[in-house]
């Protein structure tokens, strides 16, 4: 949350310089989201083939933000330089081998539901105002996608509320 309205008072002084009104911008954000049903659970999909394979998407300089550096190589661009079809599959799996679980989720919002929810609420309470997530957890499997979808709901759900 303090990067968050750290980033978001640059934008709003940004606008302020340019003579334009800072609050006609809607505070938003894409957020990778990781539901379990227990908090152990969600920590375990982080090592999931699926997971790890999403974290190839993210650049090099996201792993270096972590101290990290990416299976793929310096420089690496995420999803703008993954082309798998341009990749051996032995290539593919070994870099999927190389992904730390906690790259992951140093970067997405995970948990329970409710810990979900406390976390976006502090994004809220930091100035964001709209959020688009990302169900990570979803591409594990059936079951998690599942678990997954009842989670989402329970998160809005209890945003909505207020509690």
């Amino acid at each position: 949350p303090d990067v968050y309205a750290g980033k978001l008072a640059v934008v709003r002084a940004a606008a302020e310089a340019a003579s334009r009104d800072a609050n006609a911008i809607t505070p938003a954000m894409q957020a990778f989201v990781v539901i379990g049903r227990t908090e152990a659970e969600a920590r375990r999909l982080f090592d999931t083939k699926a997971l790890r394979y999403a974290s190839l998407l993210m650049s090099d300089a996201v792993w270096k933000r972590q101290g990290l550096t990416h299976p793929l190589g310096e420089g690496f661009r995420g999803m703008i330089d993954l082309v798998p079809q341009q990749m051996s599959r032995e290539q593919v799996e070994d870099a999927i081998a190389r992904v730390p679980g906690e790259q992951l989720a140093g970067e997405a919002i995970w948990g329970t539901p409710s810990m979900v929810a406390d976390k976006l609420q502090a994004l809220g309470d930091a100035g964001m105002r709209h959020v688009v997530l990302v169900p990570l957890s979803a591409m594990v499997s059936r079951r998690a996608a599942v678990s997954t979808v009842r989670g989402m709901f329970s998160v809005a759900r209890r945003l909505r509320s207020g509690r």
